[in-house]
């Protein structure tokens, strides 16, 4: 009989101690035989003991790639159709440091969180950030490989009000300013519009 594969949520309960011993020993033991999920096991290490040691900084880029491609699987992919010739995508939601499977010591705190939403068309890291007393900051970087300008509009979820507009760097980098609340990004890129969200602030 065929074992079932080592999901990254196994993984991320090992590194952060919610097994019992023999529920522990024997995930190691998979894990022996395992080259993928071994692999996986390292790179989630090595970000938990990056975040446990810096407890006030945020990971670096390249930390944080990793770590979303490998909570990837645990995502669906997009949704896709067409409205008055344009093309319009959901992007899947592939991380976000406040979920609970991000139990590794990824978890976001009440100033910062977080996120990445990915298409075949655009990948979407976000960060959220305290801005004043009631305020927030959504930086973002968004690769969509292609060099055409890239307009986002924050939009509310409940009524569909749009709270803050700005164009993406020629790099991808922009920054929105927000108050609390649920909201979506809608990333207009030539006649694609990609939806990303909920994004929950904070």
């Amino acid at each position: 009989m065929s074992q079932s594969p080592i999901t990254t949520e196994q993984l991320a309960a090992l590194i952060a101690g919610e097994l019992s011993e023999p529920e522990a020993a024997a995930l190691r033991l998979s894990i022996q035989h395992d080259a993928d999920a071994a692999d996986r096991f390292v790179q989630l290490e090595q970000l938990a003991r990056f975040l446990s040691e810096e407890r006030d900084a945020q990971a670096p880029a390249d930390a944080m790639r990793r770590a979303h491609k490998a909570f990837a699987a645990s995502r669906p992919g997009l949704i896709e159709t067409v409205r008055n010739g344009v093309r319009r995508i959901v992007a899947a939601l592939e991380f976000d440091s406040r979920m609970p499977s991000a139990a590794l010591g990824l978890r976001g705190s009440a100033q910062a969180a977080q996120l990445t939403f990915s298409c075949e068309d655009a990948e979407i890291d976000l960060e959220i950030v305290a801005e004043g007393a009631e305020g927030w900051r959504l930086r973002g970087q968004i690769d969509t490989g292609l060099e055409d300008s890239v307009a986002i509009d924050l939009v509310r979820t409940e009524d569909e009000t749009t709270v803050a507009h700005t164009t993406a760097r020629t790099d991808g980098e922009f920054i929105l300013d927000t108050p609390a609340g649920s909201f979506s990004l809608r990333i207009r890129i030539g006649k694609t519009l990609i939806d990303a969200g909920p994004i929950v602030i904070p």
